[in-house]
C-alpha cells in the first residue's frame, strides 16, 4: 500500500537513518531502497545548509518529546540525488513502537505547482501593467454592487478622481442626469444577456465640474456557471470629436443659408437623362426664363467667343472618367441689352459603374458674377506695377542700409567677444592664489582666467569650470586648497524650473506660485564626494524666496541679499542703463564661528574649520541674480574680501556668453563698461598708497643699497687675509699639519671663495642702479658676442651649443646688457640635463605694447630657451628673488642671487622679464624692452 502511494514516504528511525523508503521515493529523489536504508535521512535529501538545523531539531523532539513541526504540513527545500534543489511539501508523524520512536514522513514534489502559481502570478502581474499603462480609461465594476473595484491611470486623469474616491462611486455617479435613464435601461439588456455587450456614448461630469463626452464599451466576466463575476470597461474621451460633429452640422446648416442668400447660381447636370436644372438666380444671371430648355451648346452661345473653347476643353475634362471630375474656369458672359460680365464657373462631375464601365452620372456646380472683382483686378493690376517699382527702389535703399548695419553688428559682435575672452594662456590658468595674501595682481590674473571660461561649450560646463577653479587655485602657504566648498547659485522664476527641482521647492512652499523667486544651486565643489554633487545637496538646491519676510528668516540669504544690493523683489528683468553702473557689493562675514548668518554650525562651519564666508555676484538682464559663495578654512580680511568682489564684472561677462538675453551685444559692452570701471575703482583706492610705498621702498632700496656696497667691501678684506693666510699655512706648513690640516684648510679656502663669489654678486647687484652707465644705443648682437667670448670655455667642456638670431639695437646700458645676457645664457648651460649637451638659442622679435605708461614706441622681446631640467611652474617668480635656490649647492653651483640681477637690470631699463619652465623639458626667460627710453619730459 505504501508502494502505491502517490507521496514519497520515508521512514526514519531515533537516530535519523532510513528505515523505509517507497517507489514515489525512488522517482522523486533518484535512490533506489536497497541505496538508502540504514543511512543518514540529512544526506540523502535535505541540502547540506539545513542539515545541522535537522540534526538538532531531531535531538530536541527525542530529548523533550515536543512535537512543534510535526502532524503539519510544511513547505521547504528538498535535495535530489543529483544535487538539484526542488521545493516540496513535507508532513511529518512520530510513531512510538514499544521504547522506539519512529517517524514517517510524506513528501509532495511542488515544482510543478509551483511553476503553475509564477506562471499565474506572472500573467496577474501582465494584466496588471498592460490595465494600469493603457492609453484609454479601462476600469473594473463589481456586478452586483456596481462599485469601481479598479481603474487605471488614464481613466483617473480623465475622471479627476483618485482611485480611493472612485471606489466609493459607481458609473452612474459620474453620469449626466439626463444619460442615466438609458444607461440604465441598456444595462439591464446586457445583464440579461439581451445584448452581447455593453456600447454606450454619454456624457461624463468631472470632478472639476466640466462636461466631457465618452464612449463605453463594456464586457461581462462569467464563471463556469455563467455567473457574472466581474464586468471590464473601456471608456475613450470623445469630446473633441463630438464637438468636431456638431460644428460640422452647425456649418452644413451656414452653408445651406449662405447659399439661399448668397449672389451665386447654382446648377445640376443629370447626365443619364442629360437634362440640366437651373437654380432661379443662375437663370436671372444667364438671362434665361424659367421654363426655358438649356443645353450645353445653349450655353456656349452666351459665352464669349474667345473663352468658348477653354470652357468646353474644361467640361471635357470634368466629364473624363479618368480624371477627378473637377474644374473651375473665369469667362465672359455676352448680356442681351449689350455689353459683358464676368463669371466664375466651379463644378465637380460625380462617376458610377455602368455596364461595367465609369461613366459621369452628375455634375453640380455654381456660377458667381465676378464682374465688380474683375475692374478692382485690373485697377489693382495698375496700381501693382507702381507699387512694384518703388518697392524695387526702396528695397535697394534698405538693402544698402541693412548690410551696412549687418557689418555694424558683425563688428560689434567681434568686439564683444574678443575683449571678453582674453589671450589664452596656459601657464595663466595653472595659476594658484595665496588666500591669506591675494594681491590685486592675483584679482586681475583671476579675473582673466574667469572671462576665459567663455570659452566652455555650455552654461553647465561653465558653472562647475567656475566653481572648480575658485576651489582648487586658492590655496595655503603649502599650496593645498584653502576652500571647504564653493557653490554657484541663482535666481529663477518657479515656471522655469526644472521637473525635479520643481518637486524640492513645493515640498518647501506647498502653495508656490509660478512667478516665485527661487535661489537654486548650479555648480558645487567641496572637500566630500557629496559637496561636489548639485542633486546630493538636498539642503541648498533650491530655496523658495516668495517675499521680503521670508527672505529675512534665512539669516545667510538676507546677508547675501543686503550685501550685494539687491532685493527681493528687485530680481526682476533688468534696465541697461543701470547696468552701466559700478559693480555691486561684496557678500562676506570675517568671523563665520558664532556669527547668527552662517547656518549649521554644529554639522559643518565648527567639524570643517570654517573660519570666514565671502562671496560675489550680479544682476544679469533679464532680472536673475547669480552669486558664488566660498566656505574659507582660513580668515578673510576685509580687504581681501573687497579684491575677490571685484571678480563679479568677468564672472558676468564670461556668464553673458552662455544665456540668451535680451539686446545682448549691449549687455556686453555695458558688462565691460562695468569691468574697466570696478578695476578703475580699485586702482583709484590703491593709488595714494601705492605711491607712499614706492617711495618708502625707493629709499629702503637706496639705503640697502649703500649698506651692500660698504658691507660688502668691509668684507673683502678680512676675506683675502682667511685666503692670503691660508695660502702661507699650505706652502709652508703641508707636512706639519696632516691630511685632517690639510682637508679643513681646503674647505675653508673653498668657503672662503664661495663667500668671495656671494660678495662680488651683491656688489653687482647693488652697481646695477648706484653705478649703471647712461643709456646709449647698443648693438645686442655685439653683447652676444662678448658673452660667447666669456663663456667659451664652459660652451666646450660641457659639448653645448648657443645659438642667437640677428639681434636689435636698442637704448641702454651696454655693460648691463652683456650681463643680463651672460646670466640667462649661463644659467641655461649650469642647468643642462645629465648626458644631455646643452643647447641655448636667442630670439628677438618686435612686438607693440602701445598704450599706457608704455608710450607708442616700438618695444623688443628677447627670449632665451633651453633645454635643460627645467622647474615647476610654480616657482616662476620665486627664482628671481635674492638667495632663492631650488636646488642643493652640491648640485649646482652658484649663490642664488644671479636672476635677481637680471631683473633688476631689466627695472631699471623700465623693462619687463617673466620666466616658464617644464620639469624636463626647460625652461625660456622672456624679456620684454623698448626700444628707446623715455625721458623725464616725455
Amino acid at each position: 500500500m505504501i508502494d502505491m502511494a502517490l507521496d514519497a514516504v520515508i521512514g526514519m528511525d531515533e537516530a535519523g537513518l532510513v528505515t523505509a523508503w517507497n517507489r514515489q521515493a525512488e522517482k522523486v529523489f533518484g535512490w533506489r531502497r536497497e541505496e538508502v536504508l540504514g543511512k543518514p535521512v540529512a544526506e540523502l535529501i535535505i541540502p547540506e545548509r539545513y542539515r545541522e538545523a535537522h540534526r538538532t531539531g531531531l535531538q530536541r523532539v527525542i530529548e523533550t518529546g515536543e512535537y512543534t513541526v510535526l502532524n503539519q504540513r510544511l513547505e521547504l527545500p528538498a535535495v535530489r540525488r543529483n544535487g538539484q534543489e526542488f521545493p516540496a511539501e513535507l508532513a511529518i508523524s512520530p510513531i512510538r513502537v514499544g521504547e522506539r520512536l519512529e517517524f514517517s514522513a510524506f513528501l509532495r514534489d511542488l515544482t510543478e505547482v509551483k511553476s503553475a502559481e509564477a506562471a499565474r502570478r506572472e500573467s496577474e502581474e501582465q494584466f496588471h501593467r498592460i490595465f494600469d499603462l493603457a492609453s484609454v480609461g479601462m476600469v473594473r465594476v463589481h456586478p452586483d454592487t456596481a462599485y469601481f473595484v479598479e481603474a487605471n491611470r488614464h481613466y483617473q486623469e480623465l475622471t479627476g478622481y483618485s482611485l480611493e474616491e472612485l471606489r466609493q462611486m459607481t458609473p452612474a455617479d459620474l453620469t449626466h442626469p439626463d444619460d442615466r435613464a438609458l444607461s440604465r435601461e441598456m444595462i439591464g439588456q446586457w445583464l440579461r444577456s439581451e445584448i452581447p455587450e455593453y456600447f454606450n456614448v454619454k456624457r461624463y461630469i468631472r470632478k472639476s465640474g466640466e462636461i466631457i463626452w465618452v464612449q463605453v464599451n463594456a464586457s461581462l466576466i462569467r464563471d463556469a456557471n455563467e455567473q457574472p463575476i466581474e464586468s471590464i470597461a473601456i471608456i475613450q474621451d470623445i469630446t473633441q470629436h463630438k464637438r468636431m460633429e456638431d460644428a460640422l452640422r452647425e456649418n452644413e446648416e451656414l452653408l445651406r443659408q449662405a447659399v439661399n442668400v448668397a449672389n451665386f447660381g447654382v446648377f445640376e447636370h443629370d447626365h443619364l437623362t442629360d437634362e440640366i436644372h437651373f437654380s432661379r438666380r443662375m437663370r436671372d444671371i444667364w438671362g434665361w426664363a424659367p421654363d426655358e430648355v438649356v443645353t450645353i451648346p445653349r450655353v456656349l452661345e452666351k459665352v464669349v467667343v474667345e473663352d468658348r473653347e477653354q470652357i468646353a476643353q474644361a467640361i471635357v475634362r470634368a466629364h473624363d472618367p479618368t480624371g477627378d471630375g473637377r474644374y473651375e474656369v473665369e469667362h465672359r458672359l455676352v448680356l442681351a441689352e449689350g455689353g459683358q460680365r464676368w463669371l466664375r464657373l466651379r463644378a465637380q462631375t460625380e462617376f458610377g459603374e455602368i455596364n461595367g464601365r465609369r461613366q459621369p452620372i452628375r455634375t453640380i456646380g455654381a456660377c458667381l458674377d465676378i464682374t465688380a472683382e474683375k475692374e478692382r483686378e485690373l485697377q489693382l493690376e495698375a496700381l501693382n506695377v507702381e507699387l512694384d517699382r518703388r518697392v524695387q527702389q526702396r528695397t535697394a535703399e534698405l538693402s544698402t542700409a541693412h548690410e551696412q548695419l549687418r557689418q555694424v553688428h558683425v563688428a560689434l559682435a567681434e568686439t564683444a567677444a574678443k575683449l571678453a575672452m582674453p589671450v589664452r594662456d596656459k601657464s595663466l590658468e595653472r595659476r594658484t592664489y595665496r588666500l591669506s595674501d591675494f594681491k590685486l595682481t592675483d584679482m586681475v590674473d583671476c579675473g582673466a582666467v574667469i572671462r576665459g571660461l567663455s570659452r566652455m561649450g555650455s552654461k553647465s560646463r561653465f558653472s562647475d569650470a567656475l566653481v572648480r577653479l575658485l576651489y582648487e587655485h586658492m590655496v595655503d602657504e603649502e599650496q593645498q586648497p584653502v576652500l571647504a566648498l564653493v557653490r554657484l547659485f541663482e535666481t529663477r522664476p518657479y515656471s522655469q524650473l526644472k521637473p525635479d527641482v520643481r518637486a524640492v521647492a513645493m515640498r518647501q512652499l506647498p502653495a508656490i506660485r509660478p512667478e516665485t523667486t527661487c535661489l537654486t544651486l548650479v555648480a558645487t565643489a567641496g572637500d566630500r564626494p557629496e559637496w561636489n554633487r548639485v542633486d546630493q545637496s538636498a539642503g541648498h538646491r533650491v530655496i523658495p524666496l516668495p517675499s521680503a519676510t521670508a527672505v529675512e528668516q534665512l539669516p545667510m540669504i538676507a546677508q547675501l541679499v543686503r550685501q550685494l544690493g539687491v532685493s527681493v523683489g528687485g530680481l526682476g528683468p533688468a534696465n541697461l542703463d543701470a547696468l552701466a553702473g559700478s559693480a555691486r557689493g561684496v557678500f562676506h562675514i570675517e568671523d563665520a564661528v558664532g556669527s547668527p548668518s552662517v547656518p549649521a554650525q554644529q554639522e559643518f562651519v565648527i567639524p570643517y574649520g570654517i573660519k570666514s564666508v565671502v562671496g560675489f555676484g550680479d544682476q544679469m538682464p533679464d532680472g536673475r541674480l547669480f552669486a558664488v559663495i566660498m566656505f574659507s578654512k582660513v580668515p578673510v580680511s576685509a580687504e581681501t574680501a573687497a579684491l575677490l568682489g571685484h571678480l563679479a564684472p568677468s564672472a558676468r561677462l564670461a556668464l553673458l556668453s552662455h544665456v540668451n538675453v535680451p539686446n545682448k551685444i549691449e549687455a556686453q559692452i555695458l558688462s565691460l563698461d562695468r569691468l574697466l570701471r570696478s578695476h578703475e575703482q580699485i586702482v583709484a583706492q590703491t593709488e595714494s598708497h601705492l605711491h607712499a610705498t614706492l617711495h618708502r621702498l625707493e629709499a629702503s632700496n637706496q639705503e640697502l643699497e649703500h649698506f651692500a656696497y660698504v658691507a660688502s667691501h668691509d668684507l673683502q678684506e678680512p676675506l683675502r687675509k682667511i685666503q692670503a693666510f691660508g695660502d702661507l699655512l699650505v706652502q709652508g706648513y703641508s707636512e706639519q699639519l696632516g691630511a685632517d690640516g690639510r682637508d679643513y684648510l681646503q674647505r675653508m679656502h673653498r668657503a672662503a671663495e664661495r663667500m668671495q663669489l656671494l660678495i662680488n654678486d651683491l656688489l653687482t647687484l647693488s652697481r646695477v642702479v648706484r653705478k649703471g652707465q647712461p643709456f646709449v644705443s647698443t648693438n645686442l648682437n655685439d653683447a652676444f658676442r662678448v658673452t660667447l667670448s666669456n663663456l667659451e670655455a664652459r660652451i666646450k667642456q660641457q659639448q653645448g651649443t648657443v645659438e642667437s638670431e640677428t639681434l636689435p639695437t636698442i637704448e641702454a646700458d651696454p655693460t648691463q646688457m652683456g650681463q643680463l645676457l651672460q646670466n640667462l645664457i649661463g644659467n641655461g648651460l649650469k642647468y643642462a640635463r645629465p648626458s644631455v649637451p646643452p643647447v641655448v638659442t636667442v630670439t628677438a622679435e618686435r612686438v607693440d605694447l602701445s598704450g599706457g605708461d608704455n608710450g607708442s614706441q616700438p618695444w623688443w622681446k628677447i627670449e632665451v630657451r633651453d633645454n635643460g631640467i627645467g622647474f615647476d611652474p610654480q616657482y616662476a617668480e620665486r627664482i628671481f628673488q635674492p638667495f632663492q635656490r631650488l636646488h642643493g649647492r652640491s648640485a649646482y653651483e652658484g649663490t642664488g642671487i644671479g636672476l635677481t640681477i637680471c631683473r633688476r637690470i631689466v627695472d631699471r631699463h623700465r623693462g619687463m622679464i617673466r620666466a616658464e619652465g617644464t620639469p624636463g623639458e626647460g625652461a625660456v626667460f622672456t624679456v620684454l624692452l623698448p626700444e628707446r627710453q623715455q625721458r623725464e619730459s616725455e
